[in-house]
């Protein structure tokens, strides 16, 4: 074992992942089974988990001359003493082994879940080229390179591809390990594309991200290749085990699954995969011909809904990977955490967050302005429009008014009643009140 595998050994078992354990060396069959094969297998790591329902046997290839020797260790040891529900084994191979040779554990993968095995592929290291990989394993002379490497991202990445994404009613659908099944994946969308029924199970869908195999010049989708069917036993279709993604399941999983993203999918081939985004050539002075419209939006999400996380910029980011253009005059508004600072200090009182919110919007509108005319009114108006918790509580109370001026009239039999001037003032306020609060609440729904 190369200096390589035992620092990564040392680094799993120092960053075991909270809820896990870990283990070096482990044996994979006891003493009996060891003597009659006349080898002890071991593996290099076993993730387990605290509650008993996941174990993960790792073992690392880093430069091995024969990179099936372990999935046939392990696959023997599944002859003599079965897999349990709870085992999954993942072979984390780099690009120092050669790439025939990393395709021949490919297919010993899928003859492993051919047996009724849970068994994955998983890259090692994929920013690292073949020379570097060689060098962080040989050369003793530069052991401070091996403590920056980010054992972290290796750990999620073997969790990540060992366990399911979803289970679909026949299928186990888990991210895909390597480049090699990205590359089947790319391959099987256009080989089905160029027959009329792919076409029609495939109809019009709109898509955001593709992926680019430089070795065949092909294009797919990248939420038809960053994910790959699991299902194993002797029971299934042998076809359908040697693709990771068909045609007739991804439009199944596409129109029943909310997990089947493909921002998830592009994520993950970014991100633990190891693949270079880069942006079609055109697209970075793309404008969209709704920028008005978006400005529009934004302004009215944040000004009077106050929506306060300023979603439209993220998604636009999402959208159209682009940054949204921010206007250089823009108003500088309240984050989202001065919000949550408002709505602590308000106790979680709605109404009078409400009020507190109105208010500032008026300091808004009137700021800049040299002659504030009409800031008093406008601050009269949104007090009284805040006295009211709901619509349902103003039409009440204006009810009332109507029956007791309907009930007082009839008491005067139709005579005129003299009305102090108090009383009349009263009831004008009372009127003005109801007037503002309706105003603002219709031009708010208008909003």
């Amino acid at each position: 074992m190369g200096q390589l595998a035992r620092h990564l050994q040392n680094q799993f078992v120092a960053r075991t992942p909270r809820g896990w354990t870990c283990a070096v060396e482990e044996r994979v069959l006891d003493g009996q089974f060891e003597t009659l094969l006349g080898h002890a297998p071991q593996a290099d790591v076993l993730l387990a988990s605290n509650d008993g329902r996941f174990r993960l046997w790792v073992e690392f290839e880093v430069s091995r001359a024969d990179p099936v020797a372990n999935h046939a260790k392990f696959a023997t040891a599944h002859l003599f003493r079965p897999q349990k529900p709870t085992d999954t084994f993942d072979s984390m191979m780099s690009t120092h082994v050669a790439r025939g040779r990393r395709n021949l554990a490919t297919n010993t993968v899928l003859l492993m879940r051919r047996i009724g095995m849970k068994a994955f592929q998983a890259v090692l290291l994929p920013t690292f080229g073949p020379n570097e990989i060689k060098r962080l394993n040989t050369d003793c002379q530069d052991l401070s390179s091996l403590h920056l490497l980010d054992v972290d991202a290796e750990i999620d990445r073997a969790l990540a591809v060992a366990s399911p994404c979803f289970d679909s009613d026949l299928h186990q659908i888990h991210f895909v390990g390597k480049p090699p099944d990205v590359a089947c994946n790319v391959a099987t969308w256009n080989r089905e594309m160029q027959t009329d029924f792919g076409r029609q199970l495939w109809g019009h869908r709109r898509l955001r991200y593709f992926v680019f195999d430089p070795s065949s010049g092909e294009f797919a989708p990248s939420k038809f290749c960053a994910f790959l069917n699991a299902t194993h036993g002797a029971t299934s279709d042998a076809e359908t085990m040697a693709l990771p993604m068909t045609m007739d399941l991804y439009v199944s999983l596409d129109e029943s699954e909310r997990q089947f993203d493909g921002n998830r999918a592009q994520r993950y081939l970014t991100n633990w995969l190891g693949l270079v985004e880069n942006r079609a050539r055109g697209i970075s002075s793309h404008r969209t011909d709704h920028d008005d419209e978006l400005q529009e939006i934004r302004r009215l999400w944040r000004l009077e809904k106050h929506e306060f996380d300023d979603a439209v910029p993220r998604i636009h980011l999402d959208a159209v990977v682009e940054e949204f253009p921010i206007p250089a005059d823009d108003d500088n508004l309240l984050r989202g955490e001065d919000w949550q600072i408002l709505k602590d200090v308000c106790r979680d009182d709605p109404m009078f967050f409400e009020l507190q919110s109105s208010l500032l919007d008026v300091e808004r509108e009137f700021r800049g302005m040299s002659r504030r005319a009409g800031i008093y009114e406008a601050l009269e108006d949104r007090f009284k429009a805040c006295q009211f918790a709901s619509e349902q509580e103003a039409l009440e109370v204006l009810q009332t008014e109507g029956e007791l001026r309907k009930e007082a009239d009839h008491r005067m039999n139709g005579h005129w009643r003299l009305c102090s001037r108090s009383c009349l003032k009263r009831r004008r306020f009372r009127l003005q009140v109801l007037g503002a609060w309706l105003r603002i609440k219709t031009a708010s729904d208008w909003a």
